[in-house]
């Protein structure tokens, strides 16, 4: 996934911002809603996860270093798919220990992941929606809502 990671020093943070929808194959990962397994119980959208497991093994290592040899915080945004992508991102971070301390702010999330994984993003993700920004509303759930409606009509 498209990424950038950050320091500023003046707030003693590094930020890893992950980019939305911007490509063809980014378009096929919004659209392929397919869940798959994530963390024991929980659920998540497969494209999405994947993209977050990749966060994690590739980039993460580099972060972890920065704030240890700093004493920075992490913090991990995105926007769209990439608001998606963080959120899983920040929830493998703390729950394999790499950075347990890693905070999330989320804008324009899709829906992503199941009720009980989303309860336990809760604490350390802020996330912000527009009032008539459609997309944090979409779920296979409400497609099919909107289908049945269409076709009764």
């Amino acid at each position: 996934p498209g990424h950038t990671v950050v320091v500023d020093r003046a707030r003693g943070v590094v930020v890893l911002s992950v980019k939305g929808t911007d490509s063809l194959p980014d378009v096929v990962r919004d659209v392929c809603a397919l869940p798959t397994r994530f963390k024991g119980s929980h659920w998540a959208h497969v494209g999405m996860a994947e993209s977050a497991r990749w966060l994690v093994t590739n980039v993460a290592p580099a972060i972890k270093e920065s704030c240890a040899a700093h004493g920075y915080r992490a913090v991990v945004t995105g926007h769209s798919l990439g608001a998606g992508v963080a959120g899983l991102t920040t929830f493998l971070l703390r729950e394999e220990g790499v950075l347990p301390d890693a905070t999330c702010f989320t804008f324009a999330s899709p829906s992503c992941a199941s009720p009980g994984l989303c309860a336990l993003m809760e604490p350390y993700t802020t996330a912000v929606v527009s009032e008539l920004d459609v997309v944090p509303r979409l779920s296979l759930a409400s497609v099919e809502d909107l289908r049945r409606e269409v076709s009764q009509a």
